[in-house]
């Protein structure tokens, strides 16, 4: 939890200071609420991981990917835009999860994405969900196919 907080404060372009009340109330959110939750909801999986990727949110994951691969480019890599990106996304789910709407599709971001930052929460994500770690990094990481055809 501490890697991805600080990557999400990091000073890239100026300095702060280390709040621990304000890290462990966002530790809290995350790794105590959200993330039990997630892992909770895999049990009850719905398989629904692809249709979600290809379906209504089809656009949303893109645009996030996209973000993703831009802040992990080598010549603008930027540790705290891969966690804003990783944030982002934990929040989305976060409030599908309260309106008790598929959600796998998202954990399958969160899994792939978080590998660098929540290395431990990627693979319990993996697990939970039951999801095919090879196809669904390369689903999210390169695009869809839809982009390359001619």
């Amino acid at each position: 939890s501490a890697r991805l907080y600080l990557a999400s404060i990091a000073p890239e372009q100026s300095e702060g200071d280390f709040r621990l009340t304000h890290f462990r109330a966002w530790r809290e959110q995350i790794f105590d609420e959200f993330f039990p939750a997630l892992l909770d909801a895999g049990k009850h999986r719905d398989d629904n991981w692809w249709s979600g990727i290809c379906g209504a949110d089809a656009g949303l994951l893109e645009a996030l990917r996209l973000q993703w691969s831009r802040a992990a480019e080598p010549a603008q890599f930027s540790m705290k835009g891969m966690a804003q990106v990783l944030l982002d996304v934990i929040a989305i789910a976060r409030a599908r999860l309260a309106e008790g709407r598929p959600v796998s599709h998202l954990a399958a971001f969160i899994a792939v994405a978080g590998k660098a930052l929540i290395p431990e929460m990627s693979a319990q994500i993996m697990t939970a969900f039951g999801l095919p770690e090879a196809r669904v990094n390369a689903t999210l990481m390169n695009g869809s196919a839809a982009e390359y055809s001619i």
